[in-house]
Order: C-alpha cells, then sequence, then structure tokens
C-alpha cells in the first residue's frame, strides 16, 4: 500500500469521514447541513481532503479572496497527528495556491487558548499580526495568523475580514 500523503478536491462521498475528523478536533463541530451550505453558498470556497493508503485523514476548507486565502477549517484525524498530514495540506496551499493565483498571505483565526494550533501555525511561517478580543460568539478572542508571501506581515483592516469566517483553528 502507498503511504504516501496525496491532498485531492472534497467531494460529498467524502463528507462521513470529513465530519468524523470535524467532531474530533473542535467543539461544537459542522453539521453535513453547514459543510453542504458553506461549499454552495460562497462560490470562492474550496474543500480539500488529505487521503493516506486510502483513507482521509485530514481536510481544509478555505476561502479564495483576490489576494488572499482564507483558512476557515483544517483539521487532522486524531489517529494522524504527528506524521506531517497539516503541513503537506499548509505547503500545498502555499505553493500552488499563493504563487500560482498571485496571493499573497494565507490567514486564518485561532481561538486564544488553542495553543497547539498556534505553535502549529507558527512552524509553518505564520506570524500572529493581531488579537481580536471577543472575537466569537462565546467571547473568546482570537489571533489572526498571516503568512504572507512579502517580507512584512501587515495586518488586514479588520472591516475586510467577514465574522461569519472567524472559525477556529484546531490541529
Amino acid at each position: 500500500m502507498d503511504n504516501e500523503t496525496k491532498i485531492r478536491w472534497l467531494v460529498r462521498k467524502d463528507l462521513k469521514k470529513v465530519l468524523e475528523i470535524d467532531s474530533e478536533a473542535y467543539d461544537p463541530p459542522w453539521t453535513e447541513d453547514e459543510f453542504v451550505e458553506i461549499m454552495k453558498k460562497q462560490k470562492n470556497c474550496i474543500g480539500r481532503v488529505a487521503v493516506k493508503s486510502e483513507e482521509i485523514v485530514g481536510f481544509i476548507i478555505y476561502l479564495m479572496h483576490r489576494d488572499r486565502i482564507e483558512i476557515i477549517k483544517l483539521a487532522v484525524a486524531e489517529e494522524s497527528k504527528g506524521q506531517g498530514i497539516g503541513t503537506s495540506i499548509i505547503d500545498l496551499i502555499k505553493e500552488n495556491l499563493l504563487r500560482s493565483k498571485r496571493k499573497n498571505e494565507l490567514m486564518t483565526f485561532v481561538q486564544d487558548d488553542n495553543l497547539d494550533a498556534q505553535l502549529f501555525l507558527s512552524e509553518q511561517g505564520f506570524v500572529a499580526v493581531d488579537v481580536l478580543r471577543d472575537f466569537y460568539d462565546d467571547g473568546d478572542s482570537a489571533y489572526l495568523m498571516s503568512y504572507r508571501t512579502e517580507k512584512e506581515n501587515i495586518p488586514l483592516p479588520r472591516e475586510s475580514l467577514g465574522r461569519e469566517n472567524r472559525i477556529a483553528m484546531f490541529l
């Protein structure tokens, strides 16, 4: 069997496994209807899955904006953590999308108490560029984490960020 991780487009039949991974990583997890709604409603929304030995082991949901890519969900199956799958997913986004689509920033919001995600993103070259107090509905704050293709990490204007896309990330 091939143990190499492959990243491919997320399709409807993948949702069962994606929902399982999502429920391990997020509290509360999204429902199937929420996944389907965001993928259909937002034309700039893209889903990918990481596959290893024909098994889905991780996923990413992101939005393509004119000059940046916004990660709204990223998770790796519990039994597959520490195997470089999250790094493979981020590397694909960095290499294929940031360069080929002339995007200059990859960004996401991370809950202030999610140290695992903050450390993972830091290892991937992301920098915390802003703290957003009372960002989530429950009053939790978030870090705006940014990876830029340019040398400087400059925060985005807050008014350009859609509140509906402010999702906690967990790896």
